[in-house]
Parts: C-alpha cells; sequence; structure tokens
C-alpha cells in the first residue's frame, strides 16, 4: 500500500434526456459524486495491492571489510569481500549462480580463502576461477544452491590491493544468476591511502636472447649487471603512476642521451631524467676493462654496457622509492663490489615482492641453456597470479608475446 496514492473524490452532473410521441423530457442531477480510489504510484506494478516486481526479489549485498585501504603495509593492503544473498521471497530461490569480475590490475586473488556460510570452498572444484589473459579481468563464479524463503547465504573471500590504480577508486560488483528469478546486483567501492611504488603487475625483466641464453655471455661467472639493465628492470617494477609522478616537471623529453641498445633507451633516459644517473656514466672514458667496467655482446659490430656500481643500484633504488635489502651497501662504487645479473634479480624480486619460487602451474614460460634458476623464469615472461595461505605466487596467465615499453 506504500506504493498507492489516494485519489481525491469528484463531483458529476450528470443529465438525461427522453423522447417520446408525446414530446422530449429532460433531468438534471448535479450531486453525483465518485468515491475516492487507490491508484498505483508512478513506476508501480500497476495492480492496486499488488508490491511493485522489486519487492518480489532476493537481494545480494556486496561489502568490504575495509573501505578505505591503507597501502603502507601489506596487511594493511589486505580485504576481506562479503556477498550476502537474501531469499525475502515467498518461493525457493534456485540453482543460484554468483559472478564477481576482479581487475586483477589492481588487487590479487587468495584462492585458499573462499567460503560459503563460513565453510572453506576448494579451488577449482567447488568454484572457479576464469583468467582473461593480460587484459587482466578475471570471473569468479561461485555456485551457491538454492536458497530457501526467509533464508541467507554469506560468500566471502580475500584479496590483496595493488598499489597500482590507487589514485583512483575501486567498483567491485556481483551478480547472481539463478532458474526462478530474475539477476540481482551489488557493489561497493574502496578508495585508497599512502600508495607505494612497487607495482603488483609482473612485467618481462629480462627475455634473454635468440641464441636461448638468458645472459649475454656463455660462461654465467662473466655475466655481470650492466648499469642499462639495472635502470629498466628497476624501473619495470614500479607503477606507471609513480613512474608519472618522478616524471613530473622533469626536463624528460630535451634528455638527447642515444644508446646502441634501443630497448634501454627509455629506461636509461628515465633514471636520467629523475636525477638518478648521470648522462656522463653511459659514455664511455678510456681505459676501460671487459668485465670490469663494460660487458660485451654480440660478434659484428660489437655493442657494450657499463657494468653497473651499488652506487648505481642504490641511486636508482631510492629515487624511484624503493628500499634496499638490509645488510647491503648501495653507496660504494668499489670494483669488486659489482653484481651478476642473476643475483641482482633475485635482489630485486626480494625488494618488490616478487616469487624467486614461484608456482608456475604448468603454464608456457621461457627457458634458457644457461640457467633454469626459477628467479629468472619468474623473470623472464609476463604473468599474471593469485596467492596461496601463505603468500606465495600461483600463476594462472601468462603471454610470451607481452612487452612493456620502459
Amino acid at each position: 500500500m506504500d506504493k498507492l496514492r489516494k485519489q481525491n473524490a469528484v463531483t458529476l452532473i450528470n443529465t438525461a434526456n427522453a423522447t417520446g410521441e408525446n414530446g422530449t423530457g429532460g433531468a438534471t442531477d448535479d450531486k453525483v459524486k465518485v468515491p475516492p480510489v487507490l491508484v498505483p504510484e508512478e513506476g508501480g506494478s500497476g495492480v492496486p495491492g499488488k508490491p511493485d516486481r522489486p519487492d518480489d526479489q532476493p537481494t545480494l549485498e556486496k561489502t568490504a571489510e575495509t573501505e578505505r585501504i591503507d597501502l603502507s603495509t601489506r596487511d594493511g593492503a589486505r580485504n576481506t569481500y562479503t556477498i550476502k544473498l537474501t531469499n525475502d521471497t515467498d518461493k525457493v530461490w534456485k540453482d543460484i549462480k554468483v559472478t564477481d569480475v576482479l581487475d586483477t590490475s589492481r588487487l590479487t586473488f587468495y584462492r585458499d580463502s573462499l567460503t560459503i556460510n563460513g565453510v572453506p570452498k576448494a579451488w577449482g572444484t567447488d568454484f572457479s576461477y576464469k583468467p582473461n589473459g593480460s587484459s587482466m579481468l578475471d570471473t569468479l563464479t561461485i555456485p551457491v544452491g538454492d536458497i530457501q524463503p526467509g533464508k541467507a547465504a554469506i560468500i566471502q573471500f580475500k584479496v590483496l590491493h595493488a598499489n597500482d590504480g590507487a589514485d583512483k577508486p575501486y567498483v567491485n560488483q556481483a551478480t547472481a544468476e539463478s532458474k526462478s528469478h530474475d539477476p540481482v546486483t551489488g557493489d561497493v567501492t574502496v578508495s585508497f591511502n599512502n600508495p607505494q611504488p612497487v607495482s603488483k603487475i609482473h612485467h618481462v625483466l629480462s627475455a634473454g636472447y635468440t641464441d636461448g641464453t638468458w645472459g649475454p655471455y656463455a660462461t654465467t661467472d662473466k655475466n655481470f649487471l650492466s648499469t642499462e639493465e639495472a635502470a629498466a628492470f628497476i624501473a619495470r617494477s614500479i607503477t606507471a603512476e609513480k613512474r608519472q609522478e618522478l616524471m613530473q616537471g622533469r626536463d624528460y623529453a630535451s634528455n638527447t642521451l642515444t644508446l646502441n641498445n634501443a630497448w634501454a633507451s627509455n629506461p636509461v633516459r628515465f633514471m636520467v631524467g629523475i636525477g638518478a644517473l648521470k648522462q656522463y656514466e653511459l659514455l664511455p672514458t678510456p681505459p676501460l676493462e671487459e668485465t670490469k667496467d663494460y660487458v660485451q655482446f654480440g660478434t659484428e659490430n660489437a655493442q657494450f654496457r657499463f657494468v653497473a656500481t651499488r652506487n648505481q643500484i642504490g641511486r636508482m633504488l631510492k629515487a624511484c622509492g624503493l628500499t634496499g635489502l638490509p645488510g647491503y651497501d648501495y653507496s660504494t662504487d668499489r670494483t669488486g663490489t659489482r653484481l651478476h645479473r642473476l643475483d641482482f634479480i633475485k635482489e630485486l624480486e626480494q625488494i618488490t615482492g616478487r616469487d624467486t619460487q614461484p608456482n608456475t602451474n604448468g603454464l608456457p614460460t621461457r627457458t634458457f641453456s644457461d640457467t633454469r634458476d626459477p628467479a629468472v623464469t619468474e623473470s623472464a615472461v609476463w604473468h599474471n597470479y593469485v596467492l596461496d595461505n601463505q603468500d606465495r605466487e600461483v600463476w594462472i596467465a601468462t603471454d610470451l608475446n607481452k612487452t612493456v615499453s620502459i
């Protein structure tokens, strides 16, 4: 009745005329009243006394444990989403299936965290998770079964929010479909404080060489990290928002440094532009000694890269807002402190929270003739992933063709 409104009574004038053989006559009654009636409100069901269709529908409520996420710590970045399904109708809500599209460029799903009414559900058995390749819009599908009239079901799962895109709120929507009722939806909006530089998107750091090796030298003891590589690896490990922030107001466009290694030009120009490197550090100043000052590669028109120093690495990390590992001296330029490429890859993966021993889940990846170290596998191919209950990566998608522009 709350959707009905009262229409005012009206008074009608009723006039009747009669014609016969003996003439014509008429009469008028000006006191005919039509009583008030109840009519549906605009947008109502159209039938007086019958509720609107939405009142015949069950409901889906989507909430988050925390709607304002503090990204300054990993614990602060965790969140629990709740989907509450309530059947307030007078018939069974049959064969319910809930779908939730997760933007995994902005969060990571904990695969062992999903429960229905507090009962843990098994990944790949009780619910499905479909990755959508490099678009990173993955679909979580949860069969719920039936809900009786007057009853409810509660789905919960955990995520780890990312620093990527944290300048914008994140809106998450779930939909419940069934055989007995129309689909219902619900959404929740989460916003963020204190985003950190580290990207959750695991870009390719080094894809190796066309001859099937990961390093430029056949003997790994000569594969020292170059300044160009260090610049590229670090720049690819931070969020696009952090790179844009660092470049704001910088004289980046006028940086004319040209390198023989085209892949290194953008990250090196970026590091020079933000003041982490000086141009002269990328210009040859004889005398130079191989594997001490430079690493040579290529058999024709041989080119070289400068061997990175701890001081350069420290400057680049600091400029990008990253903190080096405890016990490492990031200030020295001593020759003896130069790094092998593999050592730095492991170090950078620890600094940025990447998994040095990922579960690749049998997905396509890159292999190399000169190393089988899992830390190299982690860094050599773009991949998307979920997390297990020990915060370890489990890969769900790879793309061997995906590269990064910096």
